[in-house]
């Protein structure tokens, strides 16, 4: 009899997971473990192998596995993902998109689909050999492509038979007109495949050592889910899997009236909107980082700040994300005094031994072991910016470790959090306090208010672009300083936090914002439940 189900939630920084009794929808045990990211399959047996030490249960007692993720999202705000080479073909405008590149091409048709020039296979043939070795996969769009899709058809097929690299189209993933959204959909489709194909193989694999790869489901972001297959083909429908599930357990906390739920993750910080239990779907399409698209998502909004984000200085100001770090406290061995300061060396990098990768990068800091990213530029002698280029694919691979103070380690300095090696929170805190001219504990208490500042104009933003189609943020960044105005915002419904930060950080938000705030039992483990609820609703 199959009366069990499991949720699992990978993101950026941990991985959790759910046993639940789907008779009686009683949560028997959870479990969370850092994500491995130069292995996917590490974590996922980890978080499965602790679930087990809590209940023991069989592959035939489980009747549900659902899967949600936060990392195509944090990919993109991190600006991580597939270099992509882009073919335009028709159209003469200059579009601004994550691309390595973009080559324009005579063809195109007219919005009754008839041809209007013919494909220039000449000048395509040459983007190619351009663009062959320098990109992992290709994207092609056309004018009126929705109309007839036969010049990307016949593009898609020379690429492949210059270039293997996958090529994708843009009437493979949307029939609308909108040129520059359905340009986002389909270079997003492009950059995040491999992502989502490691991501999902492991699941299926890790899966299938315990014999339970049957009926798995992947939570897709309008508040749906898919097979695997449909996932990995369709990478971007998968970008707000991880709100998506925020948003589901939300839901099953207010059932009547409107409310926002904020998940604080390690990487990033997601909201979405709920209302009378159920998620509110934007069915035209969303906003993924600063691109629209023709994908549905939940309404929602991603910034990048979480526990994790990187802290450091720029130009005497103190930096937070979106880039995020391994934080001290949790970096065993490197103890920031040999390495630390609060200008150059600002973070660690460190090689992690079984990724095993032919990066030359790698390979010097095995050789030598970690530096200081001020002492790695001088030992290449390269500036920051040409470092930060080469350490991009080590860090998206995670065969490359950034190590820095975040806002866990102020966390860890405050004595608020005690699992990790608080001395090295507190020395890490001495540095870049002294910088600023605080002491520790006000440095550490300035930081953590700034973060709820950014969670605070997240949201606010967030429900005024819905409104106005542009962020307040954008119309007054310096309301906060203004010598007389005092200008706040109140929301009407509550706040339901979800993450293990979220009772430090959403205190002083639902305090700003005037609003009540929430936190549900398991909400450590709320993507996780959320994904598993999503996935059993009717």
């Amino acid at each position: 009899m199959t009366n069990y189900g499991i949720g699992m939630d990978t993101g950026g920084t941990y991985t959790d997971a759910v046993l639940m009794d789907l008779e009686t929808k009683q949560v028997l045990a959870t479990a969370k473990t850092p994500t491995t990211h130069q292995d996917l399959q590490i974590c996922l047996r980890r978080v499965l192998e602790a679930l087990r030490e809590k209940v023991v249960f069989s592959p035939e007692k489980i009747g549900c596995i659902a899967v949600s993720s936060t990392l195509a999202t944090n990919s993109i705000v991190e600006g991580q993902g597939a270099d992509v080479g882009l073919f335009v073909i028709g159209l003469d405008k200059h579009l601004e998109l994550p691309v390595a590149g973009i080559k324009q091409v005579e063809g195109g048709h007219t919005v009754l689909g008839e041809e209007e020039s013919p494909l220039d296979v000449e000048g395509l043939l040459d983007g190619v050999l351009f663009f062959r070795g320098k990109v992992d996969a290709y994207a092609v769009i056309s004018a009126m492509s929705f109309a007839n899709p036969a010049h990307e058809k016949v593009a898609a097929k020379a690429i492949s038979m210059v270039d293997p690299k996958p090529v994708f189209c843009s009437h493979e993933v949307s029939a609308r007109p909108g040129l520059e959204a359905r340009a986002a959909t389909t270079v997003l489709n492009a950059r995040l495949m491999s992502r989502m194909q490691d991501f999902l193989h492991g699941v299926l694999d890790t899966l299938r050592g315990y014999g339970l790869d049957k009926g798995l489901r992947v939570v897709r972001g309008d508040g749906g889910c898919m097979d695997v297959e449909g996932a990995v083909q369709q990478a971007a429908s998968t970008v707000a899997s991880g709100p998506a599930a925020t948003a589901w357990f939300g839901a099953s906390v207010v059932e009547k009236g409107e409310a926002l739920v904020v998940d604080v993750g390690g990487t990033t910080t997601d909201i979405t909107r709920i209302r009378h239990g159920r998620p509110l779907v934007d069915t035209d399409g969303s906003r993924i980082g600063v691109w629209e698209t023709h994908v549905p998502a939940v309404s929602m909004h991603t910034v990048g700040i979480g526990g994790d984000s990187f802290v450091r200085m720029e130009k005497k100001e103190l930096m937070v994300g979106p880039e995020r770090a391994v934080p001290l406290c949790m970096a065993e061995g490197f103890p920031p005094e040999g390495w630390m300061d609060a200008r150059a060396n600002a973070a660690c990098l460190r090689a992690v031994p079984e990724a095993g990768t032919a990066d030359p990068l790698w390979a010097i800091l095995m050789d030598y072991g970690p530096m200081g990213m001020g002492q790695l530029c001088d030992a290449l002698g390269v500036p920051e910016m040409v470092l930060k280029d080469r350490m991009a694919a080590g860090l998206r691979r995670g065969s490359i470790q950034r190590i820095a103070f975040t806002p866990t380690d102020a966390l860890h300095a405050l004595g608020l959090l005690d699992f990790g090696n608080q001395e090295a929170s507190l020395v890490g805190a001495g540095i870049l306090g002294e910088a600023l001219g605080m002491n520790t504990e006000r440095f550490c208490h300035e930081l953590l208010a700034d973060v709820a500042r950014r969670i605070e104009d997240a949201i606010v933003d967030f429900l005024v672009r819905l409104q106005t189609g542009k962020a307040f943020s954008a119309f007054w960044p310096e309301r906060r300083s203004h010598d007389i105005l005092d200008i706040r915002f109140t929301l009407k419904g509550p706040l339901v936090g979800i993450g293990a930060a979220a009772g430090y950080l959403l205190p002083d938000v639902a305090q700003a914002l005037g609003a009540e705030l929430i936190l549900p039992e398991h909400h450590g483990v709320g993507n996780a439940l959320g994904a598993l609820r999503m996935a059993l609703a009717p």
